[in-house]
């Protein structure tokens, strides 16, 4: 675990801010939406949620700076994200997301797009499954 946790420090370092997420605090609201999601319709949402919520350094919230996205790793996906500052894979219900927190980019999700299977937080256009993010700040 001790490993995970200086992985998930180091893929989740904040460079603009020169700080590192809070990963006890990421990592507890993440266990604690797979505990109490009913679905995986509502673990993804929440994810995202609860992730654009934890504050930086500067008490915004990682929300109003970065775009934030969850996405099943089990559907056909294409994707160019830029100024990624944190990626992390979790669990559900036998699955594995992976959870990008970045500045812009674009995405393309060639599957279902229920919240099954993806949701994000941000500044975006969407057409269909392409979602095309733009810089927050």
């Amino acid at each position: 675990m001790a490993m995970a946790s200086t992985l998930w420090t180091k893929l989740c370092r904040l460079r603009r801010f020169k700080q590192a997420v809070d990963v006890p605090q990421m990592n507890a609201a993440i266990r604690e939406v797979a505990r109490t999601s009913p679905d995986r319709g509502s673990f993804t949402r929440s994810a995202v949620s609860r992730s654009a919520g934890i504050r930086l350094g500067d008490g915004r919230s990682i929300g109003s700076v970065y775009n934030v996205l969850i996405f099943n790793q089990e559907v056909k996906q294409n994707h160019a994200l830029n100024g990624v500052v944190c990626r992390q894979a979790f669990q559900f219900a036998g699955r594995t997301y992976v959870l990008w927190i970045f500045r812009d980019g674009w995405f393309h999700n060639e599957g279902d797009g229920g919240y099954i299977n993806w949701a994000f937080i941000g500044s975006y256009d969407k057409s269909g499954g392409f979602v095309q993010f733009k810089l927050r700040s």
